[in-house]
Formats: structure tokens, C-alpha cells, sequence
């Protein structure tokens, strides 16, 4: 794909400014990239519990992330609907020719995926769906029948037989491809809990980049007997930060990176 005046890169499982694969590539092919997140109605309208910990975590780590687009000059935009009708009304209004956005693996989510790129497409704008959210997608590490494996620690060992550098390298977007919106155009604001019908949930962990950036550090130094202590409930010996890898608080890259940084245990060798 050739370069292209206006981008869009549709965060979803990836609430983060750093090390992403999608807002990268975007900034790398584009000469404006608008950040857009959506509050998709057909999940969270049937939630019973409408002080939902998943839902405050997102929030609050989408306002952090809008922080960090303002200190950049730009902003996060915000809609709050169903994504196959506001995706591309945004794409039409903005006049983007592409869309980047990370792999999402669900059936739902893929059905959704190939619903917005077929409207986008009747728009002359690309959908291009990037690896993201995972090292290896499920058919780059097989067995040696060509199948997926079933048992983990052989899986394990192809797995890592098959890392390299180029698996974990750092994805550094370009700040300067960000696109600048009228602040006075309250449309696409990141929406207050309460007007999206929720009030203020208690996550477990603190949600956000900088907070999972903080809780990885702290897991380094375990990393060493983390073969011995790993299922002990006392010891807190694991790294809590399964609710920031589901929503892309932090990169599994850099994840990766950092294991690699440091010693292991000798049973985990």
C-alpha cells in the first residue's frame, strides 16, 4: 500500500500509546492518524452489573491514554455505538483512505472485522488488520504434523525454538503523524461512565499504561524463583497482569523483552 493522506487506527484490545503494532504502521504510512476507540453497544448493553470493573478498567485507562495524545497535540476520539455504523461514518465525515487496526481472534470480533472493512471498502478506505496482540499467531508455531499442539510443554519448546529477535522487536509510532481536532467539537469526547450507563467500578489492579508498565517492573525482580513460588496464593509470586494484557495496556513484546532480560529459574529453563 502506497502512503495515504488521512488514517484511522481503531483501538481495541491495545489502550496504549507505546510499542503498537497498528498505530506504527499508521504513523509510517500516513501524513494525519486519528486515534478512535469504540464503545461497542452490542457488549455492553447486555451487562447486568452496571458498575462493571471491565468497564471502569477501560475508561480509565482510555483517559490516560487521552492524556498522552494531548501532551502530543491530538486527541482520543470516542464513539459509542455499534462499530460497523460508526467506524465508517467516522472514516466518511474524516475522509480517511485507510484503517489500521490490531488482530482480534474472537468469532464475533472477526465478523465484526470483515462487516466495518466491507462498508470502509464501498468508501475506497483499507482495513488493514495487524499482529498485535500476540507473539505468533496460532498457525505459526506447529507441530511437526503441521497441527496444533496439544500438550503444553512440547508447544513450550517449539515456541521458544522459534522466537527471534524480529517477534519482539519494539513497534515506535510516530508522534508527528497525529491529527489535530477542534477541541471546540464535542463530538467523539471520551464519554463520562455515567452518560455510557455505568457508575465507577473497583477493578483489582490499577488500570492504564503506566500502571502496567510499574506492575511488570515489580514482577522482574520474582522472575528468578518464580518456578518455585508461582503456586503459592501467599507469596504473590506471578505477575497480576492478565487484566493488562486482555485490554493492551502493555505490550506482550515488551513483556517478552523483559523475561529475556533477566534470569530465569532453573525449573523454568
Amino acid at each position: 500500500m502506497l502512503k495515504v493522506k488521512r488514517a484511522i487506527c481503531w483501538l481495541r484490545r491495545d489502550i496504549r500509546l507505546s510499542d503498537h503494532a497498528p498505530l506504527a504502521e499508521a504513523c509510517r504510512r500516513a501524513d494525519e492518524v486519528a486515534v478512535l476507540f469504540v464503545f461497542d453497544r452490542r457488549i455492553l448493553d447486555p451487562l447486568v452489573d452496571r458498575d462493571d470493573s471491565r468497564v471502569t478498567f477501560i475508561h480509565r485507562s482510555l483517559a490516560e491514554l487521552d492524556d498522552g495524545l494531548r501532551a502530543r497535540g491530538s486527541r482520543l476520539l470516542v464513539a459509542h455505538g455499534h462499530p460497523v455504523e460508526e467506524v465508517p461514518a467516522f472514516a466518511q465525515r474524516w475522509g480517511a483512505e485507510a484503517l489500521f487496526t490490531g488482530d482480534d481472534y474472537e468469532p464475533h470480533a472477526q465478523a465484526r472485522d470483515r462487516a466495518v472493512a466491507k462498508e470502509l471498502s464501498a468508501l475506497g478506505c483499507e482495513f488493514l488488520s495487524i499482529k498485535d496482540h500476540v507473539v505468533f499467531h496460532k498457525d505459526e508455531v506447529l507441530n511437526g504434523f503441521g497441527e496444533p499442539f496439544k500438550v503444553f510443554t512440547p508447544f513450550m519448546k517449539a515456541w521458544r525454538f522459534r522466537l527471534g529477535p524480529a517477534d519482539y522487536v519494539e513497534h515506535r509510532p510516530d508522534f508527528s503523524r497525529l491529527a489535530r481536532f477542534d477541541e471546540t467539537d464535542e463530538r467523539l469526547h471520551l464519554p463520562s461512565l455515567d452518560r455510557l450507563g455505568f457508575s465507577e467500578g473497583r477493578p483489582w489492579l490499577e488500570p492504564g499504561e503506566q500502571a502496567a508498565s510499574a506492575r511488570l517492573e515489580s514482577f522482574l525482580s520474582k522472575l528468578p524463583d518464580y518456578g518455585k513460588h508461582r503456586d503459592m496464593v501467599s507469596a504473590e509470586a506471578t505477575s497480576g497482569l492478565s487484566a493488562h494484557l486482555r485490554f493492551g495496556t502493555i505490550s506482550v513484546r515488551e513483556c517478552v523483552r523483559a523475561a529475556l532480560s533477566r534470569p530465569s529459574s532453573e525449573s523454568e529453563k
